[in-house]
């Protein structure tokens, strides 16, 4: 888990009314050099997650997300995994981390993860999800801007414009849109460019977006501003370690 140095928040993307002091923590995961991709998902939800369970005062929710349906001879700087950590504010995630058992958990992963990606974020919430299913398929896309389009005009028009068109939905379960606040610092950094935010969609049934005029509305606003060839779209299986409240 990096540490963050804080960057400017644009006051137009407060939209939603969300707790402004919580903290989400995203960390994007591909496999050490030697590790299989199950050898990789088996050790981060076997032996390192089950360590968070330990830390005095914990975190108010973490969710390990393995990316589902990996083949074999997947690339090693694959994203394999999402974790999410989640505090009431940066004091407390503060006092978390610096116990001796989340310092253990920290080290630990030099055991399993090489190339990692780490952001702060802030979660909005259009379509709440206020009792979240351990096992849940859920769909993930790293957002990535079109070229010509500030973070600052993308961060408006994907809170203030496309995340609400999400409501309403027909099967849509959750719709979160989380904003980047801050970079974290990796030793090994994977190459994605520059990320502009992370959105996750939760659909009722096995968990594939269902066809409607609503779906086909927002998909069509998310082309103006969405850059669909390089942002990064995973399907990922969600284990509810600390089940967080998503709104």
């Amino acid at each position: 888990m990096a540490v963050a140095a804080s960057l400017p928040v644009d006051a137009a993307s407060e939209p939603t009314g969300d707790d402004s002091s919580a903290v989400k923590i995203v960390h994007l995961f591909a496999r050490k050099k030697g590790l299989t991709p199950k050898q990789f998902v088996d050790y981060w939800l076997g032996v390192h997650g089950p360590m968070t369970l330990k830390i005095p005062g914990r975190f108010s929710g973490y969710v390990l997300a393995n990316v589902v349906d990996v083949p074999a001879d997947t690339p090693p700087d694959a994203i394999l995994g999402v974790s999410e950590s989640f505090s009431p504010d940066a004091a407390s995630r503060v006092q978390t981390l610096s116990s001796p058992q989340a310092k253990v958990l920290v080290a630990d992963q030099i055991n399993f993860v090489g190339k990692s990606l780490t952001f702060t974020t802030k979660e909005h919430v259009f379509v709440p999800r206020p009792n979240p299913k351990n096992g849940a398929i859920k769909r993930v896309l790293i957002t990535v801007r079109k070229d010509g389009i500030t973070h600052e005009q993308f961060v408006r028009q994907w809170l203030g414009i496309y995340g609400p068109m999400a409501r309403g939905i027909p099967g849509l379960e959750g719709f979160i849109l989380s904003e980047i606040t801050a970079e974290g610092i990796d030793a090994d950094r994977l190459a994605l460019g520059e990320i502009d935010g992370m959105q996750e969609a939760w659909w009722s049934g096995d968990g594939s977006p269902i066809a409607s005029q609503q779906l086909e509305i927002l998909l069509a606003e998310g082309d103006k501003f969405i850059d669909q060839k390089r942002s990064i779209a995973l399907t990922v299986r969600d284990n509810l370690l600390i089940p967080p409240h998503y709104g």
